[in-house]
């Protein structure tokens, strides 16, 4: 049974790229979706009644999210275009140039572009490493339908392999020695590790643990990024600039809006900018007024929350046991375990009353309401700006204190107060 699982969990990325490497029309395409959610959901409801007690919860977690995790960029690819194999342009420079005469007269060399299509013009070698590789390219990094906001690698890494893989084996040893500290820190508070605990956590306490899961979270993703990243590149299977930054600067976080847009990673952002969109037109709503802005937010939001929320499953797994054996699954939704789906779809309110206030300032502000000249009405002055980035700050840190706590609750009570879900 566990080898027809085992070749179960390799179905999914072998669907998809099959889907992807030969002609299939939109029917097609459909029923290998259902192909690859049916066999992502079954691997995942089997890691989740494990009663194995060698699995770890974060590697339940991480693997059982990670199944569901394929369904998003799965949609995307194979019926978010007319046809993935000629829609989805794969973008490569070229080393050969070309001489171009600029406006003013002189003449510069610059570097071509090349197209490569998935189409049939290709040997079925190259379709196949191209379609494989968009199977572990969630951000469609160097195609046409990149994610935004995606920062690109400095000259001194994209242009050097040996820069690159340096940088990310020194951000792989930092991350190692961050993670290390910030994964112990739950363990010096126990009014932290049991909502159930007649003891509650301080403000102080609730901060510090706060603190050290975002930076944990971060780290963890980001340093399993650099490695894939760095064998990658070192085995020459794919070039430094394919790989940039799994994160944004965290200096754009001063609103949540940008938090999540920009400062945090993008991996599911063109799935969930189409499941949105799709919602919005079912629904009837007009493109760039209130109700089509703020459905897109809440179907992506609800999207990530699904697809956490598999994770949250695996923390619970001997519970789901007695309820599947019981012949009463949907008493799942009675549980605790729904956490997730309270922490993503709140960040859309925290989004919205933002979103108001910021509004109601520049409102202010432009029309003078703070003594400006008319002149001056639509400058904002550097003080201003850093005033407003400071408080900025101060509202996005306040807002994941208050509720990113809880969703990480349950996962610190599973590491550290049942060790038999560790060893």
């Amino acid at each position: 049974m566990q080898l027809i699982d085992t070749l179960i969990s390799y179905l999914p990325r072998a669907i998809w790229v099959a889907a992807l490497v030969f002609p299939t029309t939109r029917a097609q395409r459909l029923r290998a979706f259902a192909a690859l959610v049916v066999t992502s959901m079954w691997t995942a409801f089997r890691l989740i009644i494990s009663d194995e007690p060698g699995i770890k919860a974060m590697n339940a977690y991480s693997e059982v999210a990670g199944m569901a995790g394929l369904i998003p960029p799965a949609l995307f690819l194979l019926l978010g275009t007319d046809d993935p194999r000629t829609s989805i342009t794969w973008l490569k420079p070229t080393t050969s140039s070309a001489a171009v005469e600029s406006k003013d007269g002189k003449t510069k060399t610059v570097q071509k572009q090349k197209t490569y299509l998935a189409d049939d013009s290709l040997t079925f070698q190259s379709r196949l490493r191209w379609a494989f590789t968009l199977t572990f390219n969630p951000r469609m990094i160097g195609t046409n339908v990149q994610a935004a906001n995606v920062i690109p690698l400095s000259p001194s890494l994209s242009s050097s392999r040996y820069n690159f893989c340096m940088d990310r084996l020194f951000i792989l040893a930092k991350s190692a020695l961050i993670m290390g500290p910030m994964a112990m820190i739950p363990k010096y508070f126990p009014s932290v590790l049991d909502a159930a605990t007649k003891t509650s956590p301080t403000i102080v306490e609730r901060m510090l643990v706060t603190s050290g899961g975002l930076i944990f979270n971060w780290n963890l993703l980001n340093s399993g990024q650099c490695l894939l990243a760095f064998l990658a590149v070192a085995l020459r299977v794919s070039e430094p600039d394919e790989w940039p930054d799994l994160f944004g600067a965290l200096g754009d976080a001063y609103t949540l809006r940008r938090a999540w847009g920009r400062a945090w990673h993008q991996i599911l952002r063109k799935p969930f900018e189409l499941s949105g969109n799709a919602v919005a037109s079912f629904f009837g709503a007009t493109p760039h007024t209130f109700a089509s802005k703020y459905l897109k937010l809440y179907t992506a939001f609800a999207f990530s929350a699904f697809v956490h929320m598999w994770g949250d499953f695996s923390l619970y797994s001997n519970t789901l046991s007695r309820f599947v054996r019981s012949n009463n699954p949907w008493a799942i939704f009675s549980m605790k375990a729904m956490f997730t789906p309270q922490f993503f779809l709140s960040q859309v309110v925290g989004i919205m009353v933002e979103d108001h206030v910021i509004d109601a300032i520049k409102w202010a502000w432009r029309s003078g309401k703070f003594g400006k000249g008319e002149d001056e009405k639509e400058a904002y002055p550097p003080n201003v700006v850093r005033l407003g980035k400071m408080l900025g700050y101060v509202w996005v840190f306040v807002w994941f204190c208050a509720t990113f706590y809880a969703y990480q609750q349950p996962l610190m009570f599973w590491t550290f107060a049942k060790p038999q879900r560790m060893f």
